[in-house]
């Protein structure tokens, strides 16, 4: 690459509330980027924090990991590609080259309709909430254990 080639830039923004994997995950996806693309520039921000307006005046696409619904008006004339954290975390290389290629221009009226189906797709596929359907299999196992125990109890 020569001094000449312009940068792309990629901006990466989570939900308000990210989990600690998550945050671990996109810093060693970025590195491993960077290995592959040294001439692209990653920006990664949390929806709660301010988000610099240079960052989004640079930002040839915007990766939006959220499965709550953002206020994206900011990002209005960017390329936007909108995908549940859970879904980029199972597989970042796939879900990248998906936000390269299927990125659209943010409009604030058709894109809705976008992040509702991927939303849909996403609890079809993996389920609402994946920690909550874990909490429901351990309160199962564990009302199990209960029921197990007061038989051998009772019938000792």
């Amino acid at each position: 690459m020569t001094e000449n080639t312009p940068k792309t830039h990629v901006l990466i923004v989570t939900a308000p509330h990210p989990d600690v994997s998550l945050a671990l995950m996109l810093d060693r996806f970025i590195k491993a980027q960077k290995r592959q693309n040294p001439h692209w520039e990653y920006k990664v921000v949390n929806f709660a924090q301010e988000i610099p307006a240079e960052a989004i005046q640079q930002a040839d696409v915007v990766i939006v990991l959220s499965d709550v619904k953002l206020n994206l008006s900011a990002f209005k004339g960017k390329n936007v590609y909108k995908t549940s954290p859970l879904k980029f975390f199972q597989n970042s290389a796939e879900e990248f080259a998906h936000a390269l290629e299927k990125a659209e221009i943010y409009t604030g009226d058709r894109n809705e309709a976008l992040v509702e189906e991927v939303l849909q797709e996403t609890d079809t596929k993996l389920g609402k909430c994946a920690v909550k359907s874990g909490a429901h299999r351990t309160a199962i196992i564990v009302l199990g254990g209960l029921v197990l125990a007061a038989l051998i109890f009772y019938f000792k």
